[in-house]
């Protein structure tokens, strides 16, 4: 049952657009992981399961979601922080909606939505990480640890 779903292009990025039956003004931007992806009709968001539970408990809460692909596996670059800016400006554009917003980052989105939070000046009401990746040093060291256990096994 497909409601209240806009994919579009921003930027070369698809990026979709959640909208609740009862909206209470307020919106949720999504910055996912390394796996995380928009299609023109779909995305993770919708097709994981678990992921899809969050999502669409927030929109029975009343909470429009919205997130992008931001360049795939970006790792908290400068043009995924830009894209997720701009992202934010056009959907305050299109809905009516309170300016400070909440963010769900997921792993390396945290990267994004840690630069994103300095970039957008308060318009930041709350952060909430899943598994966050805040040190890239260290999340780069524990990825070379278990590939070397992979390759040893």
């Amino acid at each position: 049952m497909v409601q209240n779903r806009i994919f579009f292009k921003l930027d070369t990025e698809w990026s979709a657009l959640h909208l609740p039956k009862r909206p209470n003004g307020f919106a949720v931007l999504i910055i996912g992981d390394k796996t995380n992806f928009v299609e023109k009709d779909t995305s993770y968001w919708i097709q994981n399961y678990a992921r899809s539970q969050i999502l669409e408990y927030l929109k029975d809460q009343g909470y429009t979601v919205f997130y992008s692909n931001l360049y795939g596996a970006n790792w908290g670059n400068p043009a995924s922080v830009k894209l997720a800016a701009q992202l934010y400006h056009i959907i305050m554009k299109r809905e009516i909606l309170n300016r400070r917003i909440h963010v769900l980052a997921e792993g390396m989105g945290a990267l994004t939505a840690m630069q994103l939070n300095e970039k957008l000046e308060g318009a930041i009401r709350s952060m909430a990480f899943l598994n966050p990746c805040i040190d890239l040093v260290a999340h780069i060291e524990n990825e070379k640890n278990i590939s070397f256990f992979i390759k040893s096994c």
